[in-house]
């Protein structure tokens, strides 16, 4: 039985990490400058994924039908409008990689049955990409799963929950992936599965919207894992030098206060079990999945056939670090994960965390010992200065970790490219390097991004000073 370590965390507010004023960090060549999106967020006009039923259930999502039919149709359009907008993202930004992802449920509306036409039109995507410079980083799977993998009568024994969706996974892999080999070099196999788990399994707030207990959770977290190597295995099998990562969301966690010690030794075990375990299986070929009983913690580890080694490269995710609040003498189970944000997120992260964001690339790197992509990073504000600042001091923070501290960072994509519908809270947080109409579709790049991309052309960034 392995007995996860659990660090004792303390709440720090020194959350910006200060940098020398005017210091200029400059990118090693062939760095990527990217800006990432998902399918489902900004494709539109597609109905056979289970996202496309979840949001249409009342309560769902947050301001969902008070948006016009035009917005919950189409999104952002990018289905309709991508050559625009790869020509955007080369003609404005400069970008010399974009990370998007497939949909799985477009490209196999019904079991074992495949569009061509569809995965004909993402080689065309990676084609034109390639054509301007830009070098595709294609997600394989970003929390959008086709709607018949679901029973919705036993929902409990089918899709994520069931041992077949392995065989499901990987025969969309194995198609989508020989379509795209000679355009695609990076391929990631999942996007953040621990929000994934959590936010869909147990909180209820993504899709499917279930609150399910520990076994329920272990099987998909099981599930998820076996998905993972099945994808890394068929991209190798098919294209052996390509590079294969994880996108991870890599939050730290620390105590509301610091006079509670409970809290801080609870911290210390949420964030390893949300943060750090499913990288660490990779790395070890087992995961530790803790199952809550009353008075403590039951470990449940279990190996996963050649699950060990399957990543070439980490991604990470990161934008905030989040707090731990249990009431002193009181069960664990009364304990609150305390967001510092706007509760309707229309302004998240609300802070600039960047000495966070450095602890976590040290320890990316400390643990795993690859080379690291910042997957995302990104800003939701009213007041696109605000966005200007975020961006510019997280490159700052990453060129101090690049020059400074020897961490091997080869490229970062801003989320996102355009302002998308933010999963279950809607369209009204506003992400996007474009401003998107989504009553026409239009794009309007922001005064951030033009910033972003004076730093991309000049391969450096200069902190404030």
């Amino acid at each position: 039985m392995h007995f996860p370590s659990i660090i004792l965390r303390r709440r720090r507010d020194d959350l910006t990490l200060p940098l020398p004023p005017g210091a200029t960090y400059r990118f090693p060549d062939g760095f990527l400058w990217g800006a990432a999106t998902s399918s489902h967020q900004v494709e539109g006009d597609n109905e056979r994924s289970d996202w496309w039923r979840f949001e249409r259930l009342d309560g769902k999502v947050r301001q969902f039908r008070s948006y016009s039919a035009q917005a919950q149709r189409y999104k952002s359009d990018h289905w309709r409008r991508f050559s625009d907008d790869i020509a955007m993202m080369h003609a404005d930004l400069g970008l010399t990689s974009y990370r998007f992802s497939l949909e799985w449920s477009r490209i196999e509306p019904a079991p074992g049955r495949f569009d061509q036409s569809v995965i004909d039109r993402y080689a065309r995507m990676c084609a034109a990409m390639r054509d301007v410079g830009i070098a595709p980083m294609v997600t394989l799977f970003h929390w959008s799963s086709p709607d018949w993998i679901w029973d919705h009568d036993r929902e409990d024994s089918t899709g994520w929950y069931a041992p077949q969706i392995v065989e499901h996974f990987e025969r969309f892999c194995t198609r989508v992936v020989t379509a795209l080999a000679d355009h695609v070099d990076l391929f990631v196999t999942i996007n953040e599965p621990n929000v994934f788990l959590y936010g869909g399994y147990a909180e209820g707030i993504l899709a499917p919207g279930h609150r399910r207990k520990d076994e329920a959770l272990l099987t998909v977290q099981r599930n998820l894992l076996r998905c993972h190597v099945a994808a890394y295995r068929a991209i190798k099998r098919i294209r052996p030098t390509a590079q294969v990562g994880l996108a991870h969301h890599y939050c730290p966690f620390e105590p509301h206060g610091n006079w509670n010690p409970l809290e801080a030794w609870v911290a210390g075990r949420v964030e390893q079990g949300f943060t750090w375990a499913f990288p660490d299986a990779i790395r070890d070929g087992a995961f530790t999945f803790a199952i809550r009983q009353a008075r403590r913690p039951r470990f449940h580890t279990e190996q996963v056939p050649d699950l060990k080694g399957t990543a070439d490269f980490m991604g990470v995710n990161f934008y905030e670090r989040m707090l731990v609040k249990v009431p002193a003498a009181v069960r664990l189970s009364r304990m609150t994960i305390v967001h510092e944000h706007e509760s309707d997120k229309e302004i998240w992260p609300a802070g600039i965390h960047t000495r966070r964001f450095v602890d976590v690339l040290q320890e990316v790197q400390r643990r795993y010992g690859l080379p690291i992509y910042v997957t995302e990073n990104g800003q939701a504000h009213t007041d696109d200065d605000c966005r200007r600042g975020f961006i510019r001091q997280h490159l700052g923070a990453l060129g101090h970790a690049v020059n400074e501290l020897g961490i091997d960072v080869r490229g970062y994509y801003y989320w996102s490219l355009l302002d998308n519908q933010e999963w279950a809270h809607g369209f009204l947080p506003r992400l996007g390097l474009y401003a998107v109409d989504y009553e026409t579709g239009q794009r309007q790049l922001r005064g951030s991004a033009k910033m972003y991309a004076q730093i991309i052309a000049d391969g450096c960034v200069t902190t404030p000073g």
